[in-house]
């Protein structure tokens, strides 16, 4: 059964927002973003990616992303005020905060919620309780780099790593175990950098 509509939690991790996304299995016809202000910018992203797949975006905000009281209550007003055919919680982003009201409104009110294994691209349910689901490894370069603040993603070289580039990737691909924590905080700082001059001339 296909689920019409996704309740995701906004927050700076935006890959569990985005894989099941593009797995047809699980893709919605919309998505409600949990936002507060701080991650509006966060959102736009995401939307980026979202709407041009055909699915309706809209945004519930939330003023105190650390109170729970007040999120449960954002939640349960989301519920009261909108008639979802269906509806179900990504519970993986967000606050934890966030992340422990919407289960338990999803859950009181008996509704779906699902959680995604970062690592492993597993989709794990965690109400109703159903068999863990691989989903599809669908995530490309130009999705992930604009889930996180990329103005513009071009794909002008199809031919796979430059051939200048072959030897080292073939070397951190074969070492991947010693350069890993290096390329963490790179990928780290790449992902924090909003700098215009920042140009590589590959691109």
């Amino acid at each position: 059964m296909i689920i019409k509509t996704h309740l995701i939690l906004i927050s700076a991790q935006a890959v569990p927002n985005i894989t099941p996304i593009l797995d047809d299995r699980f893709k919605p016809e919309q998505v409600v973003m949990l936002v507060s202000d701080d991650m509006l910018k966060r959102s736009e992203y995401l939307e980026k990616i979202y709407k041009p797949r055909g699915i309706k975006v809209s945004r519930w905000k939330i003023d105190e992303p650390w109170d729970i009281e007040h999120i449960r209550n954002r939640i349960e007003d989301l519920l009261l005020e909108n008639e979802y055919d269906t509806i179900a919680l990504n519970a993986t982003g967000g606050t934890k905060p966030m992340s422990i009201a919407a289960y338990e409104v999803f859950r009181e009110n008996n509704l779906e919620i699902f959680y995604i294994h970062p690592e492993q691209d597993r989709l794990i349910w965690m109400h109703p309780k159903r068999p863990s689901v691989d989903l599809a490894d669908r995530i490309k370069l130009k999705e992930y780099f604009l889930a996180y603040g990329a103005n513009e993603v071009n794909e002008l070289y199809k031919g796979g790593v430059i051939s200048s580039y072959r030897e080292l990737t073939e070397e951190l691909v074969k070492n991947i175990h010693t350069f890993e924590p290096a390329l963490s905080s790179l990928n780290y700082y790449a992902a924090k950098s909003d700098n215009p001059r920042l140009i590589s001339p590959y691109r």
